[in-house]
């Protein structure tokens, strides 16, 4: 079989979750802090519920690593943590932890006079 069964359980999220609004469902994807709701929520089509469960920090690694290097270039970039949010306190709050060059990268692009 190439497809995962679902569980009772997870049959149940799905249900529960299908029920409810964009709205809801952001500001689930936001607050929770199930792992296997915020799974689920990275599959929605909504690119904004995928940006909110790419920066809850309870989301787990390999779902934020799929977001950021989703197929659709407008995800990935959504899916990026604010730069604002990592200065100063590098990779507190960022999920997945960013990489130090990258950390580094934004950091010097910040310290670049605008032109």
């Amino acid at each position: 079989m190439s497809k995962k069964e679902m569980t009772l359980k997870e049959f149940e999220y799905q249900y529960a979750l299908g029920s409810m609004s964009n709205g809801a469902l952001r500001k689930l994807a936001e607050e929770t802090t199930s792992k296997e709701i915020l799974t689920i929520l990275s599959t929605n089509k909504d690119w904004n519920i995928k940006m909110r469960v790419s920066r809850n920090k309870h989301t787990p690694k390999e779902i934020s690593e799929e977001l950021l290097s989703h197929e659709e270039i407008v995800i990935r970039i959504l899916c990026i943590p604010d730069p604002e949010d990592i200065k100063g306190n590098k990779n507190v709050g960022i999920n997945p932890p960013l990489p130090q060059e990258l950390i580094n990268r934004i950091e010097d692009e910040d310290k670049k006079p605008e032109a």
